[in-house]
């Protein structure tokens, strides 16, 4: 079993994110996964409108669940009403994203991703440009019309 979170967008009723939350936690432990916890992030506004919403919810669930099962998870949101958004990760050693305090603290986060000081970066080579080739034995053309002006 592997270690994912997922990320969904709801439209702020409590009442449907705790619906979300126990569909989710039931496939996860219908598939013989391990549901391990379910943060709420807060309501925040959007960037641009989604389904005519305006503000969401941010809601982030961790599991350990087998790859072949994930599509199960993914089928349950977006048959789920009141998702607006959502995507699952592959958690490789740690957590992506470490969690907030408070909804406030999420709230003044920049929307932009930064990456992490220690995250590796690929270093690639500078692009060398190839040299025109020129045809063999052929003649632009340039001096005929020259010569006969």
């Amino acid at each position: 079993m592997r270690k994912y979170e997922t990320f969904y967008l709801t439209d702020g009723q409590p009442d449907l994110i705790e619906k979300i939350n126990a569909r989710v936690k039931e496939v996860v432990e219908q598939n013989q996964g391990v549901f391990l916890k379910a943060e709420n992030w807060g309501t925040r506004q959007l960037a641009y409108h989604i389904k005519r919403v305006q503000q969401g919810n941010y809601i982030r669930l961790e599991y350990e669940l087998a790859p072949a099962q994930i599509g199960e998870i993914n089928r349950a949101l977006r048959f789920q009403e009141g998702v607006i958004r959502f995507r699952t990760h592959l958690v490789k050693g740690e957590t992506l994203f470490a969690p907030y305090e408070s909804s406030e603290q999420f709230a003044r986060e920049p929307r932009h991703y930064t990456p992490q000081e220690d995250a590796p970066r690929e270093v690639l080579a500078p692009v060398k440009e190839a040299p025109v080739p020129v045809p063999v034995g052929e003649d632009t053309g340039k001096a005929e019309k020259q010569e006969g002006q």
